[in-house]
């Protein structure tokens, strides 16, 4: 080949030229074999053409010919190899590869390839296609069930796939990555975020896979294969918010939100300080929840049902029985709401001050905390604020500060007496 190529002239690389242009899909093995010798001619008088005029020396030179109807790309070298490569778009979402080199692999056989990968028998699609079809699927999964899977998660989990983008190759095939590889891109995660975050991000690899083992991975789950505790063996685990208030610092944010321009922010934080429920409860406070509007003494928070997320944390029915001070903050909500009807929602018992058509927001209870507390509120160790549990100032001001197991209902009593400068023995009432 390099001897008859030797003596190639100017002429013939000009025919050679001219042949390979006019030789279209969709090609016969005969049209490849000949391609090759036109390929190594073309390939082989240009190179030569660059060396006397002293051009650098590129990468070796290749000639590519396709067939867009079966998805497929033919390389020809100077050697005489042939290699058949996909060649889907990029918007179809599946990662090309190369497929393998003649004679081992014929054209039909290449084409059948191609096919298979095109309806899903062979899946080679990449790793985006496969993040984008998971958070489609979320989506789907909060459309169909919102109250099972609330926006919030939904959120969360969109939160945590937009971090994953950028750890990996997204145009890389799903298929190709193992779980050795899979670890390499975890200890990179762990080295670039915050433990927690680790921690989470690892979890919601999981996910994936789980979730794209069967549609995008011949029912492999390379991430199943790491050890379940390779991120927390090499993280520091994440500790329970360590700081607290005290009686007094409450005593002192009951008085402040006195001053609060609008009667839902008062109350809601009031009630919550009262009944040391969580912060997403105060919001989805209904009318008919209560056993009487004229002179409730229970409010039950329902249970789930099939398909419905509870209003309590465990899913189960919870009933709160309602003292003094908790009966007139709500009289105190319907004597207002009745002023205000039809200009409100007449469903909740706390509504938004911006917009009364809607239940007060979970965020405005620890705005309201942040802006009414005392200065000096928070007590211990303030460098563990950041750390789990701290994320809304009502689990660390309303409810950590007092032990779970002691009766609240002591709370509104002590209270009024400490306003009374009596703290000391209001500790003491039960």
């Amino acid at each position: 080949m390099k001897k008859s190529l030797s003596t190639l002239t100017k002429a013939q690389y000009t025919k050679a030229k001219l042949e390979w242009k006019q030789l279209k899909s969709p090609f016969s093995m005969q049209h490849i074999n000949r391609c090759v010798i036109l390929a190594s001619q073309i390939i082989f008088f240009e190179e030569k053409e660059k060396s006397k005029q002293e051009v650098k020396k590129q990468d070796t030179k290749r000639l590519s010919k396709y067939e867009a109807q079966h998805n497929l790309r033919l390389i020809f070298t100077l050697s005489g190899t042939v290699s058949f490569y996909s060649a889907f778009p990029k918007s179809s979402g599946i990662a090309n590869t190369k497929l393998g080199e003649a004679p081992e692999l014929t054209i039909a056989k290449a084409r059948k390839l191609t096919d298979q990968m095109k309806y899903g028998v062979l899946n080679n699609h990449n790793i985006k296609t496969v993040f984008d079809a998971y958070e489609q699927s979320l989506i789907e999964r909060h459309n169909i069930a919102p109250t099972k899977f609330a926006a919030s998660s939904l959120r969360t989990y969109q939160c945590r796939i937009k971090k994953l983008r950028h750890h990996f190759p997204l145009k890389r095939a799903f298929q190709s990555l193992t779980a050795g590889e899979l670890e390499k891109i975890v200890d990179i995660i762990i080295k670039t975020e915050s433990n927690n975050q680790a921690i989470e991000l690892f979890a919601q690899i999981r996910r994936v896979w789980r979730f794209a083992k069967n549609k995008f991975n011949s029912g492999k789950n390379p991430a199943a294969d790491i050890d379940d505790f390779y991120v927390s063996d090499r993280v520091e685990s994440p500790r329970p918010c360590q700081v607290y208030t005290d009686l007094d610092s409450i005593a002192e944010l009951w008085i402040n939100l006195a001053s609060a321009p609008n009667v839902h922010q008062k109350n809601a934080a009031r009630f919550m300080i009262l009944t040391g429920i969580r912060p997403i409860n105060i919001p989805q406070m209904k009318w008919e929840w209560l056993n009487s509007i004229d002179f409730p003494t229970l409010i039950t928070f329902p249970a789930s049902v099939v398909g419905v997320r509870g209003e309590m944390k465990n899913q189960k029915e919870y009933k709160l029985p309602l003292t003094k001070a908790m009966r007139t903050i709500i009289l105190e909500q319907r004597a207002w709401m009745e002023n205000a009807l039809p200009n409100c929602n007449p469903d909740h018992i706390f509504l938004q001050p911006r917009d009364l058509n809607k239940p007060f927001a979970k965020r405005s209870l620890d705005k309201i905390i942040k802006d009414y507390s005392p200065v000096d509120a928070v007590k211990g160790d303030k460098r563990n604020i950041v750390m789990k549990g701290s994320a809304g100032a009502f689990c660390t001001m309303c409810r950590s500060f007092l032990n779970p197991t002691q009766k609240r209902l002591w709370l509104p009593t002590a209270i009024i007496l400490n306003t009374q400068r009596n703290s000391q023995d209001s500790r003491f009432i039960t």
